[in-house]
């Protein structure tokens, strides 16, 4: 989160307080139309379409800006933007491409063109060819590019005002500048405040005629096919004539009006829209089953933790890598359980109270010279399968400061990505925090000059990716925070004589964002949005996703699919093990890569090279190279007759000789 606020709400954490504020300050603007022109008496207003989300501009990749102003220029892009508490963004041929903007009625984006005044230099050149006539600027053109907006305040592009005296050889006074070009896109609208691009009035002389007022500007709206359209919320009014100096002279012109377009949303314009916020979860099959969250008692019952189990708590932070087994985990009273990159926990249940956490923060892929910025691996692609995620990647390393006069210079190295969290249990309480975010960038090198002889800063590292959280378990219950987000880029080192660098300039990438996958067949949640900060896939958990050992007795459990492999934890079901054990065991049939399941009747479970079924006093098996074959063809081969080194098949009309004939009479055939 990018945060611009001149003092902080005492009493209230940050992330609360900027909530509560924003909600209060833009809750006229939710409210229904009758009360919202009542708060604004004279203002038209119109609402947009439906089903818009209260942004609430705390994640990393947001900006905020409270009772403050900064200037955005050129291309800008943030998951959310809140504008409250008379908050101001001077604008200049700016595009903001954002998914969720808030601008409460006290705020405003501001493009207006400058007004008229003397040189810099204060030497003015009133020739007919020199700098001296003092015309108002024209509106910077303002861009914005939202999958939502609600807009209570103001957005304008107005042109400047003429400067009214100044260069009195003209026999005319100055005119005043042309409103600028607004364009608003965005799938869901509401818009309660105002939107304008007025032309800047005309100036006068203390001798002449008044200047002419400058022409309106353009504002276009484009919104979804089939809602309402506003009619008066614009202002594209040409600017007033200057008056003249007297009743011997003659008054300016005034401007022309500019124009109005609001239409439709074509396919193409909807597509190009930025995502909508990153948390709203993409679904991976069957929805699981929503329920309210547990009270606290009950939350503390399934903290079941006792000799033998893995019990972090009172300030303990705990160090575990690669996969882990314990039949309960429990990590509370402020403990935390980091891990060097990868950690694989594999329990009955895992608590996390509201005081601690399990994190992966910058432990994944490490900065190393010349890579590209911080990108989550092959992005978009493993979020929408079933498989465990990888740790994020570092972000790019900052740039060397300009140096003179005998200084010395390095450039700061990337965030390290996020790590790769795996939580496998029956039940899950998450009260606490789950994170994989991110590490930020380092500080641009400083330039080294001399008052005479500036020297520019280096620019900011960037942030390392995000990295992957998987979770899997029957029932989840979230009332904490899970977050696999970019690190932020590093601010710009010092320049012009050691004046800091912005960072909004010469400041590094953020990091981008990692993967939260969550298979649940019972996900508790309170009401409102999933906690997760990121991309998040939401699904059932199915008998090919990892599970932790089961309490039946005479079933066997596999923790992992050999050394270092990514499939966790499956339990061969108790009426298999048996036939497993007889016929050869792990060699002959491999690990099982399923939970057991039910089908037309029948239980069943895949192992890597068998699919066992259950037929009630009996067992069979499907060889799976039989299914992955179906659709080949291979040559037969002429009948023979066996021999003791080679045997013939009439079934399939292939043969089997030499070690494979042993191996498979050794195996019991």
């Amino acid at each position: 989160m990018l945060l611009f606020r001149p003092s902080s709400r005492r009493g209230l954490p940050q992330a609360v307080a900027l909530t509560v504020a924003l909600y209060a300050s833009l809750l006229p603007a939710m409210l229904p139309q009758a009360g919202a022109h009542a708060a604004r008496e004279g203002m038209h207003q119109a609402k947009l379409a439906g089903e818009l989300t209260m942004p609430t501009c705390t994640g990393p990749h947001d900006l905020i800006v409270d009772g403050t102003q900064i200037v955005l220029t050129g291309k800008e892009t943030f998951d959310d933007v809140c504008l409250i508490d008379g908050a101001t963004v001077v604008a200049h041929n700016l595009t903001l491409r954002v998914g969720s903007l808030a601008i409460d009625a006290a705020s405003r984006i501001d493009a207006d063109g400058l007004s008229g005044g003397p040189p810099n230099d204060g030497g003015a050149d009133c020739s007919p060819s020199g700098n001296g006539k003092a015309n108002g600027d024209i509106g910077s053109p303002v861009t914005i590019l939202a999958r939502q907006a609600i807009v209570a305040g103001k957005i304008t592009s107005n042109g400047g005002t003429a400067n009214t005296a100044f260069c009195a050889e003209y026999q005319s006074g100055e005119d005043g500048g042309q409103g600028g070009q607004v364009t608003l896109e965005a799938a869901a609208l509401t818009l309660t405040g105002s939107i304008s691009s007025h032309g800047g009035d005309g100036g006068t002389l203390s001798t002449g005629n008044g200047g002419n007022g400058g022409a309106g500007g353009t504002i276009t709206l484009l919104a979804p096919t089939g809602v309402a359209k506003p009619t008066a919320t614009f202002d594209v009014t040409g600017g007033r004539p200057g008056p003249p100096d007297s009743h011997t002279e003659l008054p300016g012109t005034a401007g022309v009006s500019g124009q109005i377009s609001v239409s439709d949303l074509t396919v193409a314009q909807m597509t190009a829209l930025p995502p909508p916020p990153a948390s709203l979860p993409q679904p991976i099959g069957a929805a699981p089953t929503i329920l309210p969250v547990q009270t606290a008692n009950q939350f503390n019952k399934g903290m079941q933790c006792g000799p033998g189990d893995l019990d972090v708590g009172k300030g303990v932070t705990r160090r575990l890598d690669g996969v882990r087994h314990f039949a309960h985990i429990c990590v509370h009273d402020g403990g935390a359980l980091i891990t060097s990159g990868r950690l694989a926990l594999i329990a009955t249940t895992i608590s996390i109270d509201a005081a601690s956490r399990i994190s992966a923060d910058g432990v994944g892929a490490k900065p190393v010279r010349h890579v590209p910025t911080g990108q989550y691996p092959e992005p978009g692609s493993p979020i929408l399968t079933r498989g465990i995620l990888p740790a994020g990647t570092p972000g790019a390393p900052g740039t060397q400061g300009d140096i003179c006069c005998g200084g010395t210079s390095r450039a700061p190295s990337g965030g390290a990505g996020g790590g790769a969290l795996i939580l496998v249990a029956g039940s899950i309480w998450g009260a606490g925090s789950i994170t994989a975010d991110g590490a930020n960038g380092g500080k641009g090198d400083d330039g080294f000059g001399t008052p005479s002889n500036c020297a520019v800063g280096g620019q900011g590292a960037g942030g390392g990716s995000g990295g992957g959280i998987y979770i899997r378990a029957v029932m989840l219950q979230v009332s904490g925070h899970i977050s696999a987000t970019g690190g932020k880029g590093g601010p710009g080192g010092s320049d012009e004589c050691n004046t800091l660098g912005t960072g909004r300039v010469n400041g590094g990438a953020h990091g981008g964002p990692g993967f939260t996958k969550i298979l649940v067949n019972v996900l508790r949640v309170a009401g409102g949005p999933l906690p997760v900060d990121g991309p998040v896939a939401l699904g059932r958990v199915l008998p090919v996703d990892p599970a932790p050992p089961t309490a039946v007795s005479g079933a066997q459990y596999f923790a992992t699919a050999g050394a270092g492999a990514l499939i966790l934890g499956h339990t061969l079901a108790r009426p298999f093990t048996a036939f497993y054990r007889r016929y050869g065991g792990l060699a002959t049939f491999g690990y099982p890569r399923t939970e057991a399941f039910t089908e037309d009747g029948h239980l069943m479970q895949y192992t890597e090279r068998f699919l066992l079924e259950s037929l009630g006093d009996r067992m069979t098996t499907t060889p799976l190279g039989r299914q992955l074959t179906s659709a080949r063809t291979f040559a037969p081969v002429t009948p023979f007759t066996t021999t003791q080194s080679r045997r013939y098949f009439a079934s399939t009309r292939h043969s089997l000789s030499g070690p494979f004939l042993a191996y498979w009479l050794r195996d019991n055939a």
